[in-house]
């Protein structure tokens, strides 16, 4: 049961409620550089729509195949939520924010390297482990950043810039792929995702130790 909460701040009206927005990044410098982040990591997912049509095309795949590796990721990503689960009551959502991350960066670095199709069971299992870890931590983490009063708001802010990001990531992944190729894509997603993983690692601190 939801425990009852008072909210003690004011009414605000609409445009007042959106001018205080960028308020909250500049009083919060965790919080943005979590964000921050966040966005970076968002971005290093511009090749993950690329790398089932990468391994058909390499290796002239029948469609069955695609099967296989969706059975490869789901069987990843179902895994990884109880290891996760366990690692955010004792470690924390941070910790497998990073987890995450890497695990999001390793698949690309992979699928770039891969000398035969079966690789990519790994790839895709590694791809459902990095989704599982954001899934249960991207928004949970949210909850230790912000204040009770003001908590759906971080919510909101969190998903909304997130959400940006990826929505134009795939654009940027296909514009990438014509110009230079698709292994050049991943290694440059593999790039972009070691980036996010030491923004988070290093400049972020544990909202839990900061409460």
């Amino acid at each position: 049961r939801e425990p009852a909460q008072v909210n003690q701040q004011p009414v605000i009206s609409q445009r007042e409620y959106w001018r205080r927005l960028p308020t909250i990044l500049r009083t919060d410098p965790n919080y943005r550089r979590y964000l921050f982040s966040q966005v970076v990591a968002a971005l290093s997912g511009m090749a993950g729509g690329f790398v089932a049509v990468y391994a058909v095309q390499r290796w002239q795949l029948p469609d069955s195949q695609a099967g296989s590796f969706t059975a490869s990721m789901l069987i990843g990503q179902a895994l990884s939520n109880l290891l996760f689960g366990v690692l955010a009551d004792r470690k924390g959502h941070k910790l497998v924010l990073e987890l995450s991350t890497l695990l999001g960066a390793l698949a690309v670095g992979v699928a770039s390297l891969a000398p035969a199709p079966a690789w990519f069971h790994v790839v895709f299992a590694l791809t459902g482990a990095s989704v599982a870890g954001f899934m249960l931590s991207g928004i949970m983490i949210v909850f230790e950043f912000s204040p009770p009063d003001v908590r759906p708001t971080y919510i909101g802010l969190n998903n909304t810039v997130i959400g940006a990001v990826a929505a134009v990531t795939p654009m940027i992944g296909g514009w990438l792929a014509g110009a230079v190729g698709y292994q050049v894509l991943f290694a440059v997603a593999f790039a972009i995702g070691l980036v996010g993983f030491a923004l988070l690692r290093w400049s972020v601190r544990e909202p839990r130790k900061v409460s």
